[in-house]
Parts: structure tokens; sequence; C-alpha cells
């Protein structure tokens, strides 16, 4: 099976804390974690161009949660993971997406979108999918042309 563009989101369980080698925990928006999920995604795109295909990382833009929610819900940790995610060469920044309607019914849940929020968010994705599959990586988030 041969796949061009493979779309990736870890943003939400990356949000979780984790158990370092060293046995402390960490999480995004640390510097030490923040590190080993750069070198974690970059093996992961190593691994996947071996067969010929790019990953698409997306961002994540969770609902608000009520006061004492996860912290994994909350949208300061979805820029922490935004900004790790970011950096990878080929991205689609669904937070922005979400965040730029807020009044829009994205979610069904807070976490899981509405079919017509997931065909927006798919749209966005494939913009992004094309600029990194065919075009320029380092390009922008739309095609030539389009805004």
């Amino acid at each position: 099976m041969h796949l061009d563009v493979l779309v990736v989101s870890w943003s939400v369980t990356a949000m979780w804390e984790y158990q370092m080698a060293d046995g402390s925990a960490s999480y995004v928006g640390r510097p030490d974690f923040d590190a080993l999920l750069g070198t974690r995604m970059a093996e992961f795109e190593e691994m996947a161009a071996q067969y010929g295909t790019t990953v698409l990382w997306t961002t994540y833009a969770p609902k608000e949660p009520a006061a004492g929610g996860e912290r994994w819900t909350a949208p300061k940790t979805a820029d922490q993971m935004a900004a790790v995610v970011l950096q990878r060469p080929c991205t689609s920044d669904l937070r922005m997406l979400v965040r730029a309607e807020p009044g829009y019914r994205w979610y069904q849940d807070g976490y899981h979108f509405t079919p017509t929020g997931a065909a927006r968010a798919v749209a966005s994705m494939t913009s992004s999918a094309l600029r990194c599959a065919l075009l320029d990586p380092s390009g922008p988030d739309v095609l030539p042309g389009k805004s």
C-alpha cells in the first residue's frame, strides 16, 4: 500500500503527562518534553519517508474546559502543543481554523467534530496536504491563488 500523505494528530494524547526515561514526569510546554516530542515526530517522518509518504501534522483546538477541567483540554495547552507541531515541515493548523470562528458549531461534544465541522477541517487539511505533497512544504498554508 502506498500513501502520499498521512495525517497525524498527536495533539490530544501528547498533552497528557508522560513519564520520562529518568522517571520524572513531564508534559508539553516543558523543554525536555518538547524536545523529546520533536525528536519522535522527526523519527516518524523519516520512517514514513522510506515509503514515499509525507506526514501532515495537525494542531487541535479543544473547547475551554469548565473550572477544574483536564489540562489537555485547555487552550493554553493546545498552544504549547502547536508550538511543537508547527515546527514540523508539513502542518495544518486546525487550532486557528476553529478559533477564527468561535460562534460556529465545530464540536458535537467539546472534542469530536460535528459532520459539518469535520468537513471544514478536512477541506483545510486537504489544502495543506496538497501543498506538502505537490508543492513547496515551506510555503503558505493555502494553495497559490487561494486565500
